[in-house]
């Protein structure tokens, strides 16, 4: 089922005020990412906002540890 959202209402401005928080929220989760010098990172899945799911690192780092034995 679909739903027509007309521009210039407040439901459309409530949506658009939300994707512009998902394109920060991205930003800085990519930020933080390259702080620590990832390669390469997962953004969280099933989120509404993202976030990051896992990063890949080019060294391991010192006091490195796997938490979950799954992975």
């Amino acid at each position: 089922m679909y739903f027509k959202v007309e521009k210039g209402t407040e439901t459309f401005k409530k949506f658009q005020d939300l994707k512009e928080r998902s394109k920060q929220v991205r930003s800085e989760a990519a930020a933080v990412a390259e702080k620590y010098g990832a390669t390469n990172w997962c953004e969280r899945n099933r989120k509404a906002f993202g976030g990051l799911s896992a990063i890949q690192l080019s060294v391991k780092p010192d006091g490195f540890r796997i938490e979950d034995k799954q992975q």
